[in-house]
């Protein structure tokens, strides 16, 4: 009668155990990625950082209004601090890319991959009678 009721004990050990290296297979192939979660997060932190800056610095805003004809990428002159500040508030592992625009689309044609994600965002910067839109682009560093 003893030996009956080990064997009883060691059926339940093994179940319990089969039904613990289920659910742990199951939460292993089911679960999200939070890497993915985390990368997003950070770079929308980092646009929304980047433009209100721009928004609100005096020198970026005189800057970006000083220049009413100019329409494309932030080079040249006083743009090229703005591309500076761009590029140093840049998540790890990304690159940027940022242009400076009359309208609301894309006044410049600049080298953004195909085969990755895009993460854009817009400002627009005012200086009455001159307005312009700063669009920063983030996409993933090729591996």
């Amino acid at each position: 009668m003893v030996m009956r009721n080990k064997r009883g004990l060691i059926k339940t050990l093994e179940a319990i155990l089969a039904v613990v290296i289920l659910l742990g297979a199951v939460l292993v192939f089911v679960k999200e990625d939070p890497k993915e979660e985390l990368t997003v997060e950070s770079v929308k932190q980092a646009q929304k950082f980047i433009l209100r800056e721009i928004s609100l610095n005096e020198t970026f805003r005189s800057c970006i209004t000083g220049n009413p004809a100019y329409a494309g990428a932030c080079t040249g002159g006083c743009r090229d601090d703005i591309a500076m500040f761009v590029s140093q508030s840049t998540p790890a592992g990304f690159v940027s890319e940022c242009e400076i625009c009359d309208k609301a689309i894309s006044c410049v044609s600049l080298n953004l991959p195909v085969d990755r994600s895009i993460f854009a965002d817009s400002v627009l910067v005012s200086d009455h009678p001159v307005s312009k839109v700063v669009r920063v682009y983030f996409f993933e560093r090729e591996q």
